[in-house]
């Protein structure tokens, strides 16, 4: 019953971006469909798209941030590619997200703890406001199991601490232990 889980749409997106980039929109909208498999072809179409065309893909931001609460692990981890592949080149789109990117430091799979961490890291320099809302989050995950996720976060906080010296001065201590460990 219900949709095998294949790369599908995935895999022709991948091929064929530029096809798909008129039709994100209706794409997106599979997001919210009841069954795994379709979600997950989905955020595998859109992270295709978004490869070639990140701006195509900003306005399944919302749908993409729900996903980072999915059920299913491959659906958490293709919405946070998706949304770290956005951040590269649109990072102020997804200022919005930050609370459901920190959220993500919970989750079991280290593929979405990493996927969250750097796209925090890309939103940083362009949009420090709502990084600095949950500061307290960031420093609490530098102690995370898995090595990537605390050298995304080291370099958030140090492209934080060199723009606003005087306001990341609380958090030496953290960076310094941080910096000493593997």
């Amino acid at each position: 019953p219900g949709v095998p889980a294949s790369p599908g749409i995935g895999a022709t997106a991948a091929d064929f971006p530029a096809e798909f980039q008129s039709g994100v929109d209706p794409l997106g909208g599979h997001l919210a469909d009841d069954q795994q498999p379709v979600r997950q072809n989905t955020v595998w179409a859109l992270e295709a798209v978004a490869s070639a065309y990140p701006a195509a893909v900003c306005s399944t931001i919302p749908a993409l941030s729900s996903r980072l609460a999915d059920t299913h692990k491959p659906v958490r981890h293709g919405a946070a590619a998706t949304l770290c592949v956005i951040a590269k080149e649109s990072p102020a789109e997804l200022s919005s997200t930050v609370d459901q990117l920190c959220d993500r430091f919970a989750d079991q799979s280290d593929s979405v703890r990493e996927y969250a961490s750097l796209t925090l890291r890309r939103i940083a320099p362009a949009y420090p406001d709502p990084i600095f809302d949950v500061i307290d989050e960031l420093q609490n995950s530098l102690t995370d199991t898995h090595p990537p996720v605390r050298e995304h976060l080291t370099r958030l906080f140090g492209s934080l601490a060199a723009d606003s010296p005087n306001t990341m001065s609380q958090f030496t201590d953290s960076l310094g232990t941080q910096l000493s460990d593997d």
